[in-house]
């Protein structure tokens, strides 16, 4: 049998899957990244999806970014964002479409 210390990752790994579904814990990062999981899109585009204002958008995505959910391209005056390939990010659009086709 494993030693517990064996079962549990290293501390940073935890802090990391910690920190990411802390975030995507609110309703907007959330609508984020559902829209994203389906490519790349511009901030307004990811505004007009969410229904959300634009400074708010900004505020989540930059949020996202910072906790490495998100990345972007900048094109002229534009920034595109897509979601990272990071393992934790890309398994939690698995579980968050399980859970929305789940029945209550």
């Amino acid at each position: 049998m494993a030693r517990k210390a064996e079962l549990i990752p290293p501390g940073d790994s935890i802090e990391r899957a910690a920190l990411v579904l802390k975030t995507l814990g609110h309703p907007i990062m959330l609508k984020i990244l559902l829209t994203l999981q389906k490519g790349e899109h511009s901030v307004a585009e990811i505004q007009k999806k969410i229904d959300e204002e634009q400074t708010i958008t900004s505020i989540y995505l930059r949020k996202m970014l910072k906790r490495q959910i998100v990345q972007y391209r900048k094109e002229g005056r534009w920034h595109y964002y897509s979601l990272t390939d990071d393992p934790t990010v890309q398994n939690l659009k698995h579980v968050t479409n399980a859970v929305l086709k789940s029945k209550k």
